[in-house]
């Protein structure tokens, strides 16, 4: 996972939600980056660069999984890098952009406000919510 430190950026995580029982199959999402459309507007070489990063910082954590585990015990995320070393390949680390990611990310959203339509803003949101798609 990659992690900006500009404040520009800001981060929505959510953990795996579960969908069975609500009468859709979208893949849970466990955390999206989201950014200000303004931001990206404004500074997209920024916003490419932050793109091409954390695409690169996924890669690297399922292609080196011994050496991300040492990342991650060193950051303290969890106490010891044998720990980690077993939980990584389990965690479905992804990058998804485009018509996969709305696919996804608007699955997830129908099935937050079929419960709550309150807890996405009242509406869903349309094609414009989605970058790249």
């Amino acid at each position: 996972m990659a992690i900006c430190k500009k404040e520009e950026f800001y981060a929505y995580e959510k953990m795996d939600f579960c969908f069975s029982g609500c009468g859709h199959e979208p893949q849970p999402v466990g955390r999206m980056r989201c950014v200000r459309k303004e931001f990206a507007e404004a500074n997209p070489a920024a916003f490419e660069e932050f793109l091409e990063d954390y695409a690169s910082s996924v890669d690297f954590v399922n292609s080196n999984v011994e050496a991300a585990a040492e990342l991650v015990a060193g950051y303290e995320i969890v106490p010891k890098a044998p720990v980690a070393q077993k939980a990584l390949p389990e965690c479905n680390i992804t990058f998804i952009t485009g018509s996969e990611m709305k696919e996804k990310v608007s699955g997830y959203l129908q099935v937050l406000y079929d419960q709550a339509p309150d807890s996405v803003g009242g509406t869903m949101p349309d094609d414009a919510f989605y970058y790249g798609a």
